[in-house]
């Protein structure tokens, strides 16, 4: 064999080499890709178990829910930008935030409640008088304080049940 076909058989080899390299990196990056998949799929399954779990922690606990409750999940809150789309990230962290406001609500719903005690307890037996419009105004405080965390319960039920569905959706895999 001649020189120009000795070069020629090594260019054609060398050609061959070169693809067989190129499929092995792409198949290389390409597991590489899945495998980094996989390992943030597991911060994203920690995520939904803490939104499943304080969504638990709601319909148990409901008006009595405290922040002590929830901070267990707080960190997975915080950090959900860094493994979910930004939108959905801010929804998860307003619905946390609101979750975390029901026990100011709760607060504020037995301050009512004790200043109307408070009240009946000067009327009945105090030589300062309570006029019935007193006594009116703060039942009316009263109500609205528990309709204001009735809705706010209603409201996390509402908007845990369609995170659930978005988040579950972001996250899969296949």
């Amino acid at each position: 064999m001649e020189a120009a076909g000795w070069a020629n058989l090594i260019a054609v080899l060398a050609f061959i080499v070169s693809v067989i390299a190129a499929i092995f990196s792409w198949k290389s990056a390409t597991e590489a890709r899945t495998s980094n998949r996989i390992g943030t799929h597991q911060y994203q399954k920690d995520l939904y178990s803490s939104l499943t779990s304080v969504r638990k922690v709601i319909a148990d606990k409901g008006l009595l829910t405290t922040e002590r409750d929830l901070s267990p999940y707080s960190e997975r809150f915080l950090s959900a930008r860094l493994y979910i789309s930004a939108g959905l990230s801010k929804r998860l962290l307003s619905f946390f935030e609101m979750c975390k406001g029901i026990e100011q609500l709760h607060i504020n719903l037995e301050s009512s409640r004790d200043y109307v005690r408070l009240l009946g307890q000067m009327a009945a037996g105090d030589p300062i008088e309570v006029s019935e419009r007193d006594t009116f105004a703060a039942n009316e405080r009263v109500d609205e304080a528990r309709g204001t965390l009735l809705r706010r319960i209603e409201a996390v039920n509402a908007l845990g049940d369609k995170l659930d569905s978005d988040v579950a959706e972001e996250i899969k895999l296949i």
